[in-house]
């Protein structure tokens, strides 16, 4: 088996699928943010892209539009959302619900995680009332190399 070096940029690093973009330069930053905008798609964040892309498209059109307008635009938000309270407290409910939901769920991840983490001491080291005792026949997989079954 030779070793083979590996380049100066390519990191170990599995969720990075660009491997030879410089970190500050243009190209890196835009596959930063991509790749974080992604990984909060896959998790289930989209209260946070949802918001993103809200301001995002306010930023762009406050960029566009001449200077005496934006009084006109910004009481027109406000109307909005004064007309429009129910909205508001349908995204304010969908945010307080879902960052429960991901913290209870989170809490029971790492309670079973700890469990399981227990678990395995108390079977690989033979952990009995803080002292170790040896391991009189143990196989992981259930098949024994020695015996052949």
């Amino acid at each position: 088996m030779s070793s083979t070096p590996r380049s100066k940029n390519a990191t170990s690093n599995p969720k990075k699928r660009t491997k030879n973009l410089p970190e500050k330069s243009w190209p890196g930053t835009v596959d930063n943010v991509v790749n974080k905008f992604y990984n909060l798609a896959s998790s289930g964040n989209l209260g946070i892209l949802i918001l993103t892309a809200v301001i995002v498209w306010c930023m762009l059109v406050t960029l566009r539009l001449p200077p005496e307008k934006i009084p006109w635009l910004l009481t027109g938000i406000y109307h909005f959302f004064q007309s429009c309270y129910w909205a508001m407290g349908l995204m304010l409910l969908y945010i307080v619900a879902s960052t429960y939901a991901f913290a209870k769920s989170d809490k029971k991840q790492r309670q079973e995680i700890q469990r399981l983490t227990d678990e395995r001491k108390k079977l690989t080291h033979g952990l009995e009332n803080a002292r170790l005792k040896t391991l009189e026949h143990h196989t992981s997989s259930g098949f024994d190399i020695l015996e052949g079954k």
